[in-house]
């Protein structure tokens, strides 16, 4: 008699919500550049601001290697000089290089520690390097020296969005909107708050409201679709990727939800396109390579599939569905072995996968293993599977007891 092999299909259920996070509180304090006769050599601090003003110059037009050069100058004619090193901060950051940034800010606050920009600067820069604690710090110490800047209010909102802290986020977001109701990113902010408590129909209010304040603001569109679709709405979601792909064709993100919201609605080959446009434009979208590999795994086509999830794993080794759907292109294949030790990474990555239990359950019985299916199926129904695979775990135990 021919042996029957199970497998559970999983759906890759993290959506990134990712926010842009523009460098607008960047400010710069007055200064002056003296003019001086040409005759007379001119005074060391006039000649400092001369190199300070033409590099801020310089990083107007987006030239920051420039810009960093004036600075350098700037700041070897007079090493007090604290501005220049906020200002050259401002111009690393730019580059992308955070690290010089916040050295460039600490001397700053160091020669002037009541700059309250430098510390809103230091906040930014330490956002992008993902150290939450030190933004908040920094974005606590700006509020001191200034309680009226809403934009500090939302930078540490998001900060706190980050780090899952979604009610002080709100708080913030809240305060935020209360000092300039026009801040149309604040409601982007909270809104992006309010999905991940669950409470969609606020975040689409918020969102709402961004639009309503910029019809431009294709983020907004972008993550209210993510609203939409969490709620089950693939349509309106799928309606506002389109409006935020219009806005900006350069959106990976976009795209990659838009497959997301196709491969939900069973339109595999639609997904797969726009996974593709999603990775043509960042290579390094770890998500849309694991959600494009899950496409070709519903499809059949196990062989990708499993390609695009090794890459999903070398772009991101701690992404433990990436090795649960894995697993699952292997056990489809027949590769019992090879999807278990899938199964494994998954489970030691994220311990509260019931999927990943139930799916090496279901390796284990293919190979013959009943008593470690029987410990794995009740070891994912007592984490909590979705009622279709409760159903059909349970009705393997049953037969297996």
């Amino acid at each position: 008699m021919k042996r029957t092999t199970y497998h559970f299909k999983s759906l890759v259920i993290l959506v990134l919500i990712l926010l842009s996070l523009g460098v607008a509180c960047q400010t710069q304090k007055e200064t002056t550049v003296t003019s001086v006769p040409p005759t007379e050599l001119p005074p060391k601090d006039a000649e400092a601001d001369f190199y300070f003003e033409r590099g801020l110059a310089y990083a107007r037009k987006g030239d920051y290697d420039r810009a960093i050069a004036d600075y350098d100058k700037a700041i070897e004619l007079d090493p007090q000089y604290a501005l220049a090193y906020a200002a050259r901060g401002i111009a690393c950051f730019n580059k992308g290089d955070y690290d010089r940034a916040i050295a460039d800010y600490d001397k700053a606050i160091e020669l002037d520690p009541q700059f309250a920009e430098a510390y809103g600067n230091r906040g930014l820069a330490y956002d992008e390097k993902g150290d939450y604690d030190h933004a908040i710090a920094d974005y606590d110490r700006l509020i001191e020296l200034n309680p009226r800047l809403a934009q500090t209010y939302g930078n540490r909102g998001l900060a706190y969005v980050h780090k899952g802290d979604y009610d002080r986020a709100i708080v913030d977001l809240d305060q935020a909107i209360e000092l300039d109701p026009q801040y149309a990113l604040a409601y982007v902010s909270r809104g992006l708050a309010y999905v991940e408590k669950g409470d969609y129909d606020r975040a689409i209010a918020d969102y709402d409201w961004a639009i309503e304040l910029d019809p431009q603001f294709a983020l907004a569109y972008g993550n209210r679709g993510v609203a939409y679709a969490c709620k089950g709405d693939y349509d309106r979601a799928i309606a506002d990727y389109d409006q935020a792909i219009e806005l900006d064709p350069q959106l990976a993100e976009a795209y990659g939800k838009r497959g997301f919201a196709y491969a939900h609605k069973g339109d595999y080959d639609r997904a797969i396109a726009d996974y593709d446009q999603a990775i043509e434009l960042d290579p390094q979208y770890a998500l849309a390579y694991a959600n494009r590999g899950f496409a070709y795994l519903y499809k059949g086509d196990y062989d990708r599939a499993i390609a695009d999830l090794d890459q999903a794993i070398q772009l991101d080794p701690q992404y433990a569905e990436a090795y649960n759907n894995r697993g699952l292109a292997h056990a489809y294949k027949g590769d019992y072995d090879r999807a278990i030790a899938d199964y494994d990474q998954a489970i030691q990555l994220d311990p509260q996968h019931a999927l990943a239990y139930a799916n090496r359950g279901l390796a284990c019985l293919n190979k013959g293993d009943y008593d470690r299916a029987i410990t794995d199926l009740e070891r994912a129904l007592e984490l909590g599977l979705d009622p279709s695979f409760e159903q059909q775990a349970e009705a393997l135990l049953e037969k297996l007891r």
